[in-house]
């Protein structure tokens, strides 16, 4: 194991992070003009919620994969093999 299997998780997490936060930002702006030239009023409702998701490498098949992180300890399984464990 070199220090790019444990820095490279992190990395796509952040990556795919970003780049949804800018897709979901273009396409609500989008529908947001379109509304606006139907002649809709269109009201920002804000809803906070604090979500983290965490990138993990599964020790059996070595799948990277991301969990939404709860209070520690929980529990995930990996989508690719189904092999359970516990974060602590």
């Amino acid at each position: 194991m070199n220090e790019y299997d444990i820095i490279m998780p992190y990395l796509v997490g952040a990556v795919s992070a970003v780049v949804t936060a800018i897709v979901v930002k273009i396409i609500s702006s989008k529908v947001e003009k379109q509304l606006r030239e139907k002649g809709y009023a269109v009201e920002k409702i804000r809803v906070e919620r604090n979500v983290t998701r965490t990138t993990f490498r599964c020790p059996k098949c070595r799948q990277i994969f991301t969990a939404e992180e709860k209070t520690r300890p929980f529990k995930v399984r990996c989508p690719h093999c189904g092999i359970k464990g516990m974060l602590k």
